[in-house]
């Protein structure tokens, strides 16, 4: 059985998505945020030049920060969009290997597995996502009170891997670990009664 299309946009909600993600009204308009936007908008016009000058100049800008953080993670996932994956895993490398802790180094991980995935790389993708397992949740932001967990996304993953394989236990093993959360109760309701009926079907 397939997971669900509005259940997977749920799971999934936090990768490879939030580059085109607009600007919450409330943040005020810092030189970071001003920078971000750019990259936004050279993002959501599929410019890529654009996109690579701004993302240039927030790395030469905010290196070290948060900021440039970010602009790495949407960019690699600008970068993965367009089959340009070896300039994707690298930034997601960096990423991954920087030692900070934010949302942005939480997700470089999942952006791994995609990549693997996307190259048809299974055994890299596999080992990405079970790494995943072990990542520390981070803060989504001052406006959500759920942490981004990346075992939360990498469970689902590696469940849907092994039921489409035929390898009912080990799908059984990571759909019942999967622990979905969400500040929209019925959205996780959705979730947690799709878990169950995947689980069920193995």
């Amino acid at each position: 059985m397939k997971m669900l299309p509005a259940v997977r946009a749920l799971v999934l909600t936090n990768v490879l998505t939030v580059a085109v993600l607009p600007l919450a009204a409330e943040q005020p308009l810092t030189p970071a945020r001003q920078a971000l936007d750019r990259l936004h908008t050279a993002i959501r016009q599929a410019d890529a030049q654009a996109a690579q000058q701004a993302y240039a100049q927030l790395g030469k800008d905010f290196a070290g920060t948060d900021t440039a953080d970010e602009a790495s993670w949407e960019y690699a996932c600008f970068l993965t969009k367009r089959g340009q994956f070896d300039q994707a895993q690298q930034l997601l490398v960096s990423l991954r290997q920087s030692g900070r802790e934010n949302l942005w180094v939480s997700q470089a991980l999942l952006g791994l597995a995609d990549v693997a995935q996307r190259r048809g790389d299974e055994k890299a993708m596999l080992a990405y996502l079970e790494e995943a397992l072990q990542a520390k949740p981070a803060p989504k932001g001052r406006n959500c009170l759920v942490p981004f967990d990346p075992a939360q996304v990498a469970l689902p993953r590696l469940a849907e891997y092994y039921r489409d394989k035929g390898d009912y236990r080990k799908a059984i093993h990571y759909f019942s670990r999967w622990k979905p959360r969400s500040f929209c109760g019925t959205c996780m309701q959705l979730m947690e009664r799709e878990r169950d009926q995947e689980i069920a079907l193995c």
